[in-house]
């Protein structure tokens, strides 16, 4: 996630959730919301099309 953004993309991953270190329900439900707010598959997996849709 690029520094200074405050798109509800960046908003909803800096708040949603607790940071554990986990890959767990929780984080698989995270993207998986985020993937359908910027428009991908929502498969809970963070390959090459989530990974962009964070860093930009």
């Amino acid at each position: 996630m690029q520094a200074g953004r405050t798109d509800a993309a960046s908003e909803f991953v800096r708040y949603a959730w607790p940071i554990d270190g986990q890959y767990g329900p929780l984080t698989i439900a995270g993207v998986q919301q985020l993937q359908r707010l910027v428009g991908v598959v929502d498969d809970g997996q963070v390959g090459p099309i989530t990974w962009t849709a964070l860093q930009t």
